[in-house]
C-alpha cells in the first residue's frame, strides 16, 4: 500500500523499467507529469568488455521527463579511469554515445575501472570501482520445440508450439576456484530479402535480453538445460535465425544491480511477486552526493555462444515483411562472419 500512496515514488519505477528499454530499443510514448523529485536528472549506462580487442559503451541521458521519450544529453566529457591512475578520454560516436575499442589502454583482470561524466552545467559524476572476473565458457546452446498451453477464447486449455532455447555452462573458469555470478546478454539475428531477392541481415533485442543466474548460491559446477528465452516461431525464422547468448561474469554489486532491474523490467502484476523499490546505482554527483543518479557501470569479460535455427526446424513461417526493407530495418546486406547455414 505504501507504493500506492506515493506516485513520485512510482513514477521514478516507471522511468527504471523504461531506461532499460532504452537501453536495448524503444517503446512506445507515455505521457506523465514530471515528478520534481528527478527534474534535471541524469541516467548513465555503462559497459566495458575485456576481449580482444576490449570495448567500452557509455549512454548519457536526461531523466525520463513523461512528456517525451528519455533523451542522449550531450556532455563535456567521458573518461574511463582505472585504480593505477590511468586515464581515457572517450570518442563520442554522437551526442551521449560513447563506444570504442580500447587498443592502447590496457584491460586486466584484478584492475578496478570507473567512468567518470562531466556536464556542461558543471557537474561530474563518477562510479564506483569495478573490477573484471574471468568468465566460464558456455558449452552448449540449444533451440528445440516445446508444448505451451493456455486458456482460449471458450476457456479451454489450448496448445501450442514454441522454440525453447536452452544453455549448459560451467560456473567456474579455469583462472578462478569460485563459481560465478552470471548475467546472459541476449541477442537475435535474422535474415531476410528485399524484392530484389538481396540478403538483408537485422540484429534486433528480445523484450528480456537480460538474465542474471547466481553461480554462488549453487553447489554445483556445471548447470544444464538453463532455459533462457522461448519465442513462437515468427516470421522472424523465415530466412535463418540466430540467438547469440554473451555470457558475463559480474562483481556481486553488478549482479545485484542486473537482479533487481530483472525484478521491475519483467513484471507480470501478481500479488505474490515481490515488491520492488528504486535500483541502486554505483553513480554519485561529486560535489553533491545526494543528488539521485540512475544507471550503473560495470566491467566484465564476455565469452560467446550461438545456435542457427532454420527455415526448415521452424517450418517455413512466411517473410515479416512484403517486400522487406533493409534500411527500414536497419539491417545490412553484409553477411556476419559468424553467420552459417
Amino acid at each position: 500500500m505504501k507504493n500506492v500512496r506515493n506516485p513520485s515514488r512510482n513514477l521514478k519505477l516507471c522511468f527504471i523499467a523504461c531506461m532499460f528499454l532504452f537501453w536495448v530499443g524503444c517503446v512506445d510514448k507515455i505521457e506523465f507529469d514530471r515528478p520534481a523529485t528527478i527534474d534535471d536528472g541524469i541516467a548513465i549506462q555503462g559497459k566495458l568488455i575485456k576481449g580482444n580487442p576490449s570495448t567500452i559503451r557509455v549512454s548519457v541521458r536526461n531523466v525520463f521527463n513523461f512528456q517525451e521519450a528519455n533523451s542522449l544529453l550531450n556532455v563535456q566529457s567521458v573518461t574511463l579511469i582505472n585504480d593505477v591512475g590511468q586515464q581515457l578520454l572517450l570518442d563520442s560516436r554522437r551526442e551521449g554515445l560513447y563506444e570504442q575499442a580500447l587498443i592502447d589502454f590496457p584491460i586486466e583482470y584484478g584492475v578496478g575501472y570507473k567512468i567518470q561524466v562531466s556536464t556542461f552545467d558543471n557537474r561530474i559524476f563518477e562510479s564506483s570501482f569495478e573490477s573484471i572476473l574471468p568468465t566460464p565458457s558456455p558449452t552448449k546452446l540449444i533451440g528445440q520445440f516445446e508444448k505451451r498451453a493456455r486458456t482460449g477464447a471458450i476457456g479451454r486449455l489450448e496448445e501450442f508450439d514454441v522454440i525453447a532455447f536452452k544453455l549448459d555452462t560451467p560456473l567456474k573458469s579455469r583462472e578462478r576456484d569460485a563459481n560465478s555470478r552470471l548475467l546472459w546478454e541476449l541477442g537475435i539475428t535474422y535474415k531476410v530479402t528485399d524484392e530484389l531477392s538481396r540478403p538483408c541481415y537485422v540484429s534486433i533485442s528480445p523484450f528480456q535480453n537480460y538474465v542474471p543466474f547466481d553461480g554462488t548460491a549453487s553447489t554445483a559446477e556445471l548447470v544444464q538445460d538453463v532455459a533462457l528465452y522461448e519465442t513462437v516461431p515468427t516470421g522472424l525464422f523465415s530466412g535463418g535465425y540466430y540467438l547469440t547468448v554473451f555470457q558475463q561474469a559480474l562483481s556481486e554489486s553488478a549482479f545485484d544491480y542486473w537482479s533487481q532491474a530483472n525484478v521491475i523490467i519483467n513484471r507480470t502484476g501478481s500479488l505474490l511477486e515481490p515488491p520492488v523499490g528504486n535500483i541502486a546505482s554505483n553513480f554519485i554527483n561529486i560535489n553533491h552526493p545526494e543528488e539521485e543518479v540512475f544507471g550503473f557501470f560495470y566491467a566484465s569479460e564476455e565469452k560467446v555462444i550461438r545456435t542457427y535455427i532454420s527455415p526448415a526446424f521452424a517450418g517455413f513461417p512466411e517473410q515479416p515483411c512484403r517486400p522487406c526493407d533493409c534500411s527500414f530495418l536497419e539491417g545490412s546486406p553484409n553477411k556476419p562472419d559468424w553467420w552459417e547455414e
